[in-house]
């Protein structure tokens, strides 16, 4: 029987791989999706958005160069954790910590924006 960690990490697994196509689509519309999605909480002057266009640019790149590879790396590892027999959710601190590391990176990288 298959243990529930298991099953979940296949789970993500599969949610990844399967919505790569979707994933790639919408990463490659963020340039005009934040804005949109800012728009509902405030409003910008030309300026300000002119400034959002240049720093969001320079951040998707960023993240691009520094850390799509990684994310790939990531889930060919989750795959072959996934092949193993028995899996515990000891073997799934691994990519909790990752993700949360990335997730500090992004979000001091971000603050560094909004200085």
């Amino acid at each position: 029987m298959l243990s529930l960690a298991r099953i979940l990490l296949a789970g993500l697994f599969a949610a990844f791989v399967l919505g790569g196509c979707s994933v790639r689509m919408a990463y490659s519309q963020l340039d005009w999706l934040v804005p949109w999605y800012l728009r509902d909480y405030v409003m910008l002057d030309a300026g300000q958005r002119n400034l959002l266009d240049r720093q969001l640019s320079a951040r998707l790149d960023w993240h691009c160069r520094t850390h799509l590879a990684e994310y790939a790396a990531t889930l060919r590892e989750a795959q072959t954790t996934l092949a193993a027999d028995r899996i515990g959710s000891s073997d799934l601190l691994p990519y909790l910590a990752r993700g949360e590391g990335w997730w500090r990176e992004i979000l001091a990288a971000l603050e560094d924006d909004a200085r």
